[in-house]
Formats: C-alpha cells, sequence, structure tokens
C-alpha cells in the first residue's frame, strides 16, 4: 500500500523546488538549455499539449479548447481554440500574438535568435488572429505531421519577441 501527500500552495504563496543545478538559460528552445531548463520550463510554462502514458499527445484542457486541422489545400491550416481562462501570470490573456512571436523567434529566418532547433517552426508561413481572440490560425508552407509538438512550451511574446530577449 503506498501513501502519499499532496501540497497544494495558497494563490500567492511560495512553492519551493529542488532542482540538481541552475540553469544556464530558462529559456528550452536556445543551444545551451540543459534537462533542468527542460523540467523547469514544462513546470511552469504553458504546453498546449501533453503526452500520456502511451506517449500520445491528449490536448491540455488548461490551455485549450481545441485544436484541429480545419484545412489542408493549398495549404495546411490549423485553428486552436483557446481555453478563455488561460492567461499569463500578470493577467494578460494567452492569444496569437504569443504563438507568433514564438513562431518568428524560432522559425529560422532570423540568425539574431540562437536556437537549437526548429523543426515545424520552419514550415510555418503565417499566424493570426481567428473570429475572436481565443482562436489562433496557424498556416503552414508544407504539411507538418506532428503539429502537436508545436508551442508546447509556450513562451510569452515578451520573451520571444526580440532577439534580445530571447
Amino acid at each position: 500500500r503506498i501513501t502519499y501527500f499532496v501540497m497544494r500552495p495558497e494563490i500567492g504563496g511560495t512553492l519551493r523546488w529542488a532542482v540538481d543545478a541552475v540553469p544556464e538559460t530558462l529559456n528550452t528552445f536556445q543551444a545551451d538549455a540543459d534537462a533542468a531548463t527542460s523540467r523547469v520550463a514544462g513546470a511552469v510554462l504553458p504546453s498546449m499539449y501533453r503526452l500520456d502514458a502511451n506517449g500520445r499527445p491528449q490536448i491540455n484542457s488548461d490551455y485549450l479548447e481545441s485544436a484541429k486541422v480545419v484545412g489542408t489545400s493549398p495549404k495546411q491550416v490549423v485553428l486552436y481554440k483557446l481555453n478563455q481562462q488561460a492567461v499569463w501570470s500578470d493577467g494578460r490573456e494567452i492569444g496569437a500574438a504569443d504563438f507568433a512571436a514564438q513562431w518568428r523567434a524560432l522559425s529560422g529566418g532570423d540568425a539574431a535568435y540562437w536556437t537549437a532547433r526548429n523543426a515545424g517552426y520552419d514550415r510555418i508561413s503565417k499566424i493570426e488572429r481567428g473570429a475572436n481572440d481565443l482562436e489562433v490560425r496557424v498556416t503552414f508552407s508544407r504539411p507538418y505531421a506532428d503539429w502537436k509538438s508545436l508551442f508546447s512550451p509556450l513562451y510569452p511574446k515578451d520573451v520571444t519577441g526580440t532577439p534580445d530577449a530571447f
């Protein structure tokens, strides 16, 4: 029999979490990111999908109501419908501007961003607001089967919007 304790800190409280070492960066997409960076980012940043026990991506309903391919010809288009409760710690809604800033940083189109990888982001041709602030339309220049792996984690536009901030 296993007994365990679940701690639920109060809102506004402090959670102290031990890590093996202080990461060189808190940006998991930078070339010098390490395993500690990934653990911290995975714990504190939004992820649109989480992997289930079988390694299959499942929608993270804390951030997404739905996400699906809504077009394939002439280009693949994915429509993300965000959870209206999904906000950054400063209260700002998560939205298309955050998705677009991350895409621009990771697309490989600007060498000033020192990125470790750009798989998938390099296939996006545009990101725009959908029918309202809770919709994000991502258009790919070529089909990308692993689109569910993108935007996990998602950084706020203030972190990915410029090479210096990145």
